[in-house]
């Protein structure tokens, strides 16, 4: 029933073998995991995945001939899957044994198409604190005009949705946010659980990180579609690359991310000369106004769920 979509590159055998077994250790067991291996040249991680296929026969291990990156990897292995649901999982993080169980139980309740969880972001041994998201169909769909508020590894979703959507996008580093922005305009109920079901790593090497200062000016340009009611369209990015003008929100979007940093780490008198500079930004102050809007929501549906 649920085929569980994994791709994987360079993480460490440790923290895939993590992944992997969390998975297999599901207390839902009518799954297939499929692996999308995208690091042809790493023979242990191959050894390793092939092992686990040699021991159970509900994992499928796709090898691609060179590396495609993560986009690529994910659309071929939606093709391999066989599952009426498609849940996502990375490579790097950990799921709750009952966390696919638990969210059929909650899509079905209520009649979801997409349906995350509460994650809790982890680094070694160190928890990193619970993410806040909103719960309901209408609160997601108000978040997502500024930001994205379901986790991606997190996800479960009808496959149906996959197929009416074509699959991911390669909009670089927002894949996700953009699949989710085009399923909320086409009609598809989207929610998260209030439980806590997926630890995620926080991973310095992974492609949110290392791309960050490209992931926030792409997704600035696609919630101003959204606001709008469109859909941002990949020859419009191509433009703003043409022209110049994407370069300049990726550089505007680095700057604060080094102020940010510099604000953290700095002494007193640093800190404040950064956060002044912050401030008399105009898009650092946008985004500073639609946290404080965003916020707002996730609280109204908390009480609202509570109740």
């Amino acid at each position: 029933m649920i085929s569980v979509l994994m791709s994987t590159y360079k993480e460490p055998l440790p923290w895939i073998r993590a992944a992997v077994d969390s998975i297999l250790n599901q207390t839902f067991r009518d799954i297939e995991l499929v692996v999308v291996v995208d690091n042809p040249e790493n023979t242990q991680l191959i050894e390793l995945l092939e092992a686990y296929r040699a021991e159970k026969s509900n994992i499928k291990v796709v090898l691609n001939e060179q590396n495609i990156g993560l986009v690529k990897s994910l659309n071929k292995g939606l093709a391999y899957c066989t599952g009426e649901y498609i849940a996502r999982m990375d490579a790097d993080d950990i799921s709750d044994p009952r966390r696919l169980e638990r969210q059929l139980q909650e899509m079905k309740r209520y009649d979801y198409d997409l349906m995350g969880c509460q994650v809790e972001k982890f680094w070694e041994e160190d928890s990193c604190g619970i993410e806040e998201i909103p719960f309901s169909h209408e609160a997601c769909c108000k978040v997502l005009r500024y930001m994205c508020c379901v986790s991606h590894p997190s996800w479960l979703v009808k496959r149906s949705v996959f197929e009416q959507l074509n699959g991911y996008r390669d909009m670089d580093a927002c894949e996700d946010y953009d699949f989710l922005l085009r399923a909320a305009l086409k009609g598809f109920q989207i929610g998260n659980m209030p439980e806590v079901l997926l630890r995620y790593r926080l991973n310095p090497d992974s492609i949110s990180h290392l791309k960050r200062g490209k992931q926030r000016a792409l997704a600035d340009m696609l919630a101003q579609a959204y606001r709008k009611g469109q859909v941002l369209t990949e020859a419009e990015v191509e433009a703003s690359y043409a022209d110049g003008s994407f370069e300049k929100r990726v550089k505007e979007a680095e700057w604060i991310y080094s102020l940010e940093d510099k604000y953290k780490d700095n002494s007193r008198k640093d800190r404040y000369i950064c956060l002044v500079r912050l401030l008399f930004n105009g898009t650092y102050f946008k985004s500073k106004f639609s946290n404080k809007y965003v916020q707002a929501i996730r609280q109204a549906d908390h009480k609202k769920r509570g109740k």
